[in-house]
């Protein structure tokens, strides 16, 4: 920082992701390296030795750590790393000649310095000017800050700012709209140190101070870079999560009219035309495809809001370390930001709102098509039984009916057999050697016979069908043939001898 008797006339921050080390480095040798080979008295290895800090070492949290600091004699290039970003300060230190001089030449240091780093490829994160004006000589440079900002700045001088009064500054230089806080005494030497801010140009990334102090060297190295970061990176943040609302906004909208829709099929008109289950499953794949979308946006809306809620408290510290805590006294920027962002917040917690009743509709909706589906599945399922049923009575008749056409053939099946036995075997024993046998006895063995030919033929084709010979009712039907025909053998023998 400046030499004792020197007084800083104007900064310049330079902020980079701390995550891009290689532009880090390219614009520090850029900037600092002059400085460093001026102060080793020509030695041009001395710059390109000059050392850089350590990337991996983490100040402590929300506060400006300065890391490296060197200097020509007319300006102080620090290195400092914050919460997020790592910024290089360019300080300049007031000099023979006029003020307001200095700083129209230390701007178009700036701008020649800006345009090499972008032909070197270097990715700035924002950039922010401040002219420093002695509080003792407030009505002269600060007039004059005021005006060279305001030349610089002609495109975007009469811009208004919302929802923010005049700070007298504003209403003594209307062209001026600006920003004005009065900063803590004992950050600055005492006295009623200001600190204003000028609108930038549109889509610009450099923004604008002046700063009345009588002492502003630690506002200027470690208390500003603080604050101004944090504008910066809520800025980033907000436009960023501006256009996921406007996105999330258009979707929510889409997916609300299409869940309507679809409610009002399921639930008015119960869809007429009856759709089938399939039909209705694809719906509910489609609902629950907007249903995944919508939770995936409330995420996305949570997580916005919860970082909103953590860069503003950040930035709320950072306000209340800085700012004046005096009753009279006035904080234009720590207002607009705090109503600015915090308002970007509101609307994405309202957004975050509509959102969840989102959710819940298509939530709803799927439970009522689900419904549907399972009222026509039970439909379905219940003329299925009743088809089942009939099919099974059908069934039942005419298993009733083979059973009763198998007795008539069983019983057919056993007259025949019965009078072709008892015929056969009187033709082959003779008329008059058949008399010696009472009917009775050539009854029972011709009927043995033919009720076991009957049972026989039934049991034998059941054992074909189930492929297994283990079936008694056929043994037993073999035994009854074979002892009805022993029977017959020796009845005939019998009548033979009886005969002869």
């Amino acid at each position: 920082m400046p030499e004792p008797g020197r007084q800083i006339i104007a900064a310049h921050y330079l902020y980079l992701l701390k995550e891009d080390g290689e532009s880090l480095r390219k614009l520090w040798t850029q900037l600092a390296g002059p400085a460093a080979a001026a102060r080793s008295s020509g030695d041009a290895a001395g710059a390109a030795a000059m050392p850089l800090l350590a990337l991996d070492e983490e100040p402590e949290p929300e506060r400006c750590a300065i890391m490296q600091c060197v200097g020509d004699g007319d300006m102080d290039f620090c290195l400092a790393m914050l919460r997020n970003l790592a910024v290089i300060e360019v300080v300049r230190l007031k000099g023979a000649g006029d003020g307001e001089q200095q700083w129209r030449d230390f701007l178009r240091f700036i701008d020649g310095q800006r345009r090499q780093a972008m032909a070197e490829g270097i990715s700035l994160f924002g950039e922010t000017t401040m002219l420093v004006a002695p509080q003792e000589t407030v009505d002269a440079d600060g007039d004059a800050a005021c005006d060279l900002i305001s030349a610089r700045l002609a495109p975007a001088s009469t811009l208004e700012l919302p929802g923010l009064g005049e700070s007298p500054e504003a209403a003594a230089a209307p062209a001026c709209r600006r920003l004005a806080s009065d900063l803590a005494p004992e950050l600055c030497g005492g006295g009623n140190p200001r600190l204003t801010q000028y609108p930038g140009i549109e889509n610009s990334a450099v923004d604008y101070f002046v700063l009345r102090a009588g002492a502003p060297e630690r506002i200027v190295s470690t208390v500003f870079p603080e604050l101004d970061s944090l504008l910066k990176e809520l800025r980033r943040a907000v436009a960023f999560f501006r256009e996921q609302r406007d996105t999330i906004v258009e979707e929510n909208t889409s997916i609300d009219k299409q869940v309507g829709a679809l409610l009002h099929r399921q639930v008015v008109t119960m869809d007429a035309a009856n759709p089938d289950t399939a039909e209705l499953e694809n719906r509910i794949a489609e609902l629950s495809r907007m249903f995944g979308l919508l939770t995936t946006d409330s995420l996305m809306a949570r997580q916005a809001d919860k970082r909103l809620e953590k860069d503003l408290g950040a930035l709320r510290r950072a306000l209340g370390r800085m700012m004046a805590r005096e009753p009279d006294s006035i904080d234009d920027i720590g207002d607009h930001y705090l109503e600015l962002y915090g308002s970007e917040r509101e609307a994405i917690r309202v957004v975050s709102r509509d959102l969840d009743h989102s959710r819940q509709s298509a939530e709803a909706a799927i439970g009522v098509v689900r419904t549907r589906i399972e009222l026509i599945r039970a439909e379905e399922g219940s003329q299925l039984q009743s088809r089942t049923r009939g099919l099974l009575d059908q069934m039942v008749k005419l298993q009733e009916e083979g059973m009763a056409l198998q007795v008539a053939a069983g019983l057919i099946e056993f007259v025949l057999i019965f009078y072709y036995v008892l015929i056969s075997w009187e033709h082959l024993l003779g008329i008059e050697q058949s008399e010696h046998i009472s009917a009775v006895m050539r009854i029972i063995p011709v009927m043995g016979l033919a009720a076991g030919a009957s049972l026989g033929t039934h049991f034998l084709a059941r054992s074909i069908k189930n492929k297994t010979w283990k079936n008694p009712g056929m043994w037993i039907s073999a035994v009854m043939i074979f002892a009805s025909l022993a029977g017959i053998v020796l009845l005939s023998l019998s009548a033979a001898r009886d005969g002869g």
